[in-house]
């Protein structure tokens, strides 16, 4: 398997709609595909916010707080 970030996610579902529009890939098949990228972004979120969880207990502040300073 090949490690994914959101960067490779996006690219990848460029790359699909290149091909739906090139007809290289039918809407069955892009459909099937959309649906396992947004699962795989469902879970890539879910771990985001898991780390989230342990910096605030450790910290006591999150992500956002720390870009809100950066304003």
């Amino acid at each position: 398997m090949t490690p994914t970030n959101s960067k490779t996610l996006f690219l990848f579902l460029c790359d699909q709609m290149a091909k739906l529009d090139r007809k290289e890939i039918d809407v069955q098949t892009a459909t099937a595909q959309s649906s396992l990228a947004r699962q795989a972004n469902v879970v890539r979120m879910y771990e985001l916010k898991k780390k989230e969880q342990k910096i605030r207990a450790k910290y006591g502040y999150t992500y956002s707080d720390v870009d809100d300073d950066l304003d």
